[in-house]
């Protein structure tokens, strides 16, 4: 039996670029530049949420999207913005999907559009799924708490 797994990224022009991967039973997290640092550690990834993802998958019908997106399907060019990917092997089936400056469109998935919305709801049904604001907070207050530690001992050191 092959593991489930997955991986969703975007990479920004003048951002950064950033993924999140499933392996292992853990949801694992890449990013660059503005997106460096978002979590701190790998997330495990329960049966329960998994499943979750799933049927948000379904809803999304990523099993339908095209390989590739591109602008010029609907007529235009895009000179900048960005590139994004989805690919994923879970129960059996299969999605490899990426566009660059397009997206499936939110009425029918085989159909190009410029707008964003299918794409930015499999971004909120992954967080939505993992609980990732969680660990993104997480991240965070340790930042803060090692800032905060950080300027103590400069303080202290001050007065040695």
């Amino acid at each position: 039996m092959i593991d489930p797994a997955f991986e969703l990224g975007e990479n920004q022009e003048f951002i950064g670029q950033y993924s999140w991967r499933l392996k292992d039973g853990e949801l694992r997290y890449r990013g660059s530049n503005q997106y460096a640092g978002l979590v701190n550690r790998r997330i495990p990834v329960s049966q329960l949420q998994l499943d979750s993802f799933i049927a948000a998958l379904n809803l999304l019908e990523v099993w339908n999207w095209r390989d590739d997106y591109d602008p010029l399907d609907t007529g235009m060019e895009v000179l900048d913005g960005g590139q994004w990917w989805f690919r994923a092997r879970l129960e059996g089936r299969e999605c490899q999907s990426s566009g660059w400056n397009a997206f499936p469109s939110y009425s029918d998935p085989t159909t190009t559009s410029l707008s964003p919305q299918r794409f930015a709801l499999l971004r909120t049904c992954l967080y939505d799924s993992f609980d990732i604001d969680a660990y993104i907070r997480q991240a965070q207050i340790q930042k803060q708490n090692t800032s905060i530690e950080e300027n103590d001992s400069l303080d202290t050191n001050r007065f040695d």
